[in-house]
């Protein structure tokens, strides 16, 4: 593990968290279509999580080769 993993760990924890508030309400592919802050907040925080995912040392991603 590098130093910097538990840094984008958190940001997507914080990602996923921000994703679970955005989505209060939202029950289906037509309210999000309706929610368009709702959505674009939704789509910023999957483009956090990809970019940090991606930053993950390839040490700690050998130690969980269950996660995808």
């Amino acid at each position: 593990m590098t130093p910097e993993d538990p840094a984008y760990l958190r940001h997507i924890l914080d990602a996923i968290i921000s994703i679970e508030e955005f989505s209060k309400g939202i029950s289906s592919a037509q309210d999000l279509r309706n929610r368009r802050l709702e959505r674009a907040g939704i789509e910023r925080m999957l483009t956090i999580i990809g970019e940090a995912a991606k930053k993950i040392s390839p040490e700690l991603r050998e130690s969980y080769p269950e996660a995808p």
